[in-house]
């Protein structure tokens, strides 16, 4: 038996008396059940304070649970909203830079055509004067025909 049990006992025995045994012989049945009695409603309740703390934990279980899921929710709204905003600066991003492709590209092909002008111009200048060249040499070898042919 438990010390409120043998309190519970002892409480209705002569005080200076300590004898367990003799003392739960002696206790009536009445007592007895008494006693019983009224630890089944401590265990009551014990039991009921049991339940009183299960259900305020499943409420605090299920509050949990719906801040996370909130947070949850919060959080996957911020991402869709980031990438939204990620997407958006892509595609300026990728604007600019075609912009900045095709600005090149006319650059270049500027560049390009004042090369190709100038290149043309060395070449025809080239031509003109192998042109000249070939003239000479071809009067120095008529002058060295006639030359030959004196002789």
């Amino acid at each position: 038996m438990l010390d409120g049990q043998r309190q519970g006992l002892v409480s209705l025995v002569q005080p200076g008396r300590r004898c367990y045994r003799r003392l739960v012989a002696r206790a009536t049945l009445s007592t007895r059940v008494n006693v019983v009695e009224q630890h089944l409603r401590e265990l009551e309740n014990s039991f009921s304070e049991i339940r009183d703390f299960r259900v305020e934990v499943r409420v605090e279980f299920a509050d949990v649970r719906g801040e996370m899921r909130e947070g949850h929710g919060t959080l996957r709204a911020e991402m869709r909203e980031g990438h939204e905003t990620l997407r958006v600066e892509m595609r300026e991003g990728q604007e600019a830079l075609r912009a900045d492709i095709r600005g090149g590209d006319e650059a270049l092909r500027a560049e390009m055509g004042t090369l190709e002008q100038r290149l043309r111009a060395e070449i025809r200048s080239g031509d003109e004067e192998t042109r000249r060249f070939m003239g000479v040499l071809h009067e120095e070898v008529l002058d060295r025909i006639t030359m030959i042919g004196e002789r």
